[in-house]
């Protein structure tokens, strides 16, 4: 039993029983039971009598009433018991009137969980009663939640004036008539109109019955035979209108997929752009098991394995596993271009907005502007904005080359994704080589440049990958490299003219530089390679600053 008073600034003394029992913490409880601005029906405090002070007047003893009256004093009398009758009368009225609920508008929302707490209040405004099931706004206050009897419908009159509606007070009586029995312990009667009161729906509002009302009188006042004619809407005023949201919502179209999540693959109903994004979420999260299934079973729903990740990052998921040095996941790309059958993949989406140009031009020496839309609108590119989703359509074999590129690929990932050593073939072997070198990349360099001198050269001697050992050896009296002369340090490579002085400069360990140093002079701190890179460029994607600091020492040139 709890003690419980909802309108304490009216009356002090009201107080009201209500069961409440402790249970036990659902997730439901924080569903939302009462919503704000509801209107609710709450229990009325019951007055107590109080009995009537006793005059403080003292009577002396043996003091005799007047017997004489005077037409002052009569008329006292009189004016008396007119005000007495007065009093009984409007006490009589007021007793007929006492209201057993009140209502009251929601100003906060009412959980499941605090309807079983105890002494757990919420703000409200109380409606006044003007007249039979008629109210007005009155003031703000606070009340127990264990008072609210249920909710309620008001129909608005005016700005001020609210109408109970008649099912409404029928369910509030039978919930009165079934909190009373509670109170007194007495059987809960049954609830005989329970579909009633689910089957209500609330009233209009005031705006909208007016709006509803205007739409009537419009087409009644307008012109042609038969019914009104709505107005037909402008070409501007049809691009601006928005329809109407729905009012339902299916949540099972709208679950959670979180961008870094391990939840099983779900079909995308056609959604071929997101489809092939799941095979670089697959790699990002290393989920080997969705990444399988992708590349063997559902693979019907991708149009492609090797699509960018979004509009500003080019990425791919093999470009990921190469960064990653994921074995699993780039030999389950490798094996798309021979399991896969090319016919059964999903056709690449198109785009239906066109992007739009300046035209072509018949003659480059006409007279008029010929840039681009997104030069000549001040850099504005309108809707080619919207067009930077839209990738061309990849190529039916995954492309290799960002393993040269990769500060971070292994031998083990060249072998795998190159099992028959065709690497070597072709004429951008030697190019290659110096993508890689300017990476940093140097124990993927030495392998490669080993490789390539010891099956034809292509330029390269023994120098070249022998300035790439990790450590000297632990005897101190061992060289570190073979006797040189100064011509080999600069010996360049074939196309590319890659020397050992810039494949020094990104071993992390200045020996092997500082020894080349020695022997080649100052005078070749700045011979550069045929893309015009020198030394110290190579230098700055070393992964450690010390073949930096050593060239810095030496005075060469930044720029």
């Amino acid at each position: 039993m709890t003690l419980r008073n909802p309108r304490a600034s009216v009356n002090g003394n009201t107080q009201i029983y209500v069961m409440s029992g402790k249970r036990k913490w659902h997730e439901a409880d924080w569903e939302v039971a009462l919503a704000a601005q509801s209107y609710v029906a709450v229990l009325a405090a019951i007055e107590e009598k109080q009995a009537a002070p006793k005059s403080k007047t003292k009577v002396k003893k043996g003091q005799k009433k007047p017997t004489r009256r005077s037409t002052r004093a009569r008329k006292g009398e009189e004016e008396k018991k007119e005000e007495d009758n007065d009093v009984t009368m409007e006490t009589t009225v007021d007793n007929k009137q006492v209201d057993e609920f009140w209502l009251a508008q929601l100003q906060d929302d009412v959980t499941e969980d605090m309807l079983a707490q105890e002494d757990v209040s919420v703000h409200v405004t109380w409606l006044n009663r003007t007249a039979d099931r008629r109210y007005e706004v009155a003031y703000d206050e606070q009340v127990d939640v264990g008072s609210i009897l249920c909710h309620v419908y008001l129909r608005e009159l005016s700005a001020t004036a609210l109408e109970l509606t008649h099912k409404s007070l029928a369910r509030a009586q039978r919930c009165l008539a079934r909190t009373k029995a509670k109170l007194a312990g007495q059987e809960v009667p049954e609830d005989e109109d329970g579909q009633e009161e689910d089957n209500e729906r609330p009233p209009p509002s005031l705006t909208t019955s007016r709006k509803r009302q205007s739409g009537e009188e419009d087409t009644k006042t307008s012109s042609g035979r038969g019914k009104g004619k709505t107005q037909k809407l402008s070409k501007r005023e049809m691009a601006m209108h928005i329809s109407p949201l729905r009012t339902t919502v299916d949540e099972a179209k709208y679950e959670d997929r979180e961008m870094l999540g391990s939840q099983p693959f779900e079909s995308f109903s056609g959604d071929v752009s997101s489809a092939n994004r799941e095979v670089v979420r697959a790699v990002l999260t290393r989920n080997i098991k969705l990444l399988k299934k992708l590349t063997t079973d559902v693979y019907a729903e991708l149009s492609t394995f090797d699509a960018p990740r979004s509009a500003d990052i080019s990425r791919t998921a093999l470009h990921y596993a190469i960064d990653n040095d994921d074995l699993a996941a780039a030999a389950l790309l490798r094996q798309t271009d021979e399991k896969v059958e090319k016919e059964k993949l999903a056709t690449t989406p198109d785009v239906a907005l066109p992007s739009h140009s300046t035209g072509q031009h018949t003659s480059r020496f006409s007279d008029y502007n010929r840039r681009a839309i997104n030069a000549s609108r001040g850099g504005k590119e309108g809707n080619n904005a919207l067009l930077g989703d839209s990738y061309a359509a990849r190529a039916a074999t995954l492309s290799l080359d960002y393993l040269w590129r990769s500060a971070h690929a292994s031998v083990e990932m060249l072998t795998l994704l190159y099992p028959t050593g065709d690497w070597t073939n072709g004429y951008s072997v030697g190019n290659n080589v110096c993508h890689l070198a300017r990476c940093g990349n140097y124990r993927l360099v030495r392998k490669v440049v080993e490789t390539l001198e010891k099956n034809g050269g292509w330029g390269f001697n023994e120098l070249h990958h022998k300035v790439l050992a990790d450590c000297p050896d632990d005897d101190a009296a061992t060289p570190l490299l073979p006797v040189f002369r100064a011509v080999s340090a600069i010996k360049q490579a074939h196309q590319t003219r890659l020397r050992p002085l810039h494949l020094a400069a990104i071993n992390p360990n200045t020996k092997y530089l500082e020894e080349l140093w020695a022997v080649a002079g100052d005078e070749f701190s700045a011979i550069k390679d045929d893309q015009g890179f020198e030394p110290i460029h190579y230098a700055a994607g070393c992964e450690s600053p010390e073949p930096m600091k050593f060239l810095l020492e030496k005075r060469c040139g930044l720029f």
